[in-house]
């Protein structure tokens, strides 16, 4: 450690913008083994989750590296919906199950359309033809974020931003 704080002494005023590059080099191999863990973990595609997941960088005068994620129930559309007679067929967590009752189509089998509604499950509320609502499947990104395995892989991949920190900084000093 004391090697590491000679190394920084060294870098004078232009440490914070070498540390600054390293956290965000560090920072991008740690998002993307929490987003590959996470779209595992919960059976959102891998582009799903990086839309989910939102990085704030670092800069010399904000030294903080930082990957948040915000929002609710996700709707069933994103877990590869389709439908089946029984109603709709969706993965949440990699398990297909069936949700009796729910479609994505109108009409009588076997000629059912699309309702044209971007292929959101949908589920009656009422024994009545309306109201409907969306097919939630009860999976909160947050909430995943931080347990399972994403948890497990966020633990193991933080090495690689001191690798990335002391990469930089060797690098400016031409170690």
């Amino acid at each position: 450690m004391a090697q590491f704080a000679d190394r920084l002494e060294g870098l004078g005023k232009q440490a914070p913008a070498v540390m600054a590059v390293g956290l965000n080099a560090g920072g991008a191999v740690l998002r993307s083994a929490t987003i590959e863990a996470e779209a595992q973990q919960t059976g959102l595609s891998k582009r799903t989750m990086s839309k989910a997941q939102r990085e704030h960088r670092a800069s010399p005068r904000h030294l903080v590296y930082a990957i948040e994620s915000q929002g609710g129930d996700v709707r069933l559309k994103y877990f590869k919906a389709r439908e089946t007679r029984a109603g709709a067929s969706a993965a949440p967590w990699n398990r297909r199950r069936v949700y009796d009752g729910a479609f994505i189509k109108g009409g009588l089998f076997p000629n059912r359309v699309g309702l044209g509604m971007g292929g959101h499950v949908f589920q009656r509320s009422g024994l009545s033809r309306l109201p409907i609502e969306g097919g939630r499947s009860g999976l909160f990104i947050p909430k995943e974020m931080t347990s399972g395995s994403t948890a497990s892989t966020f633990a193991a991949s933080q090495p690689a931003v001191l690798d990335a920190v002391t990469r930089a900084v060797a690098r400016k000093l031409g170690i």
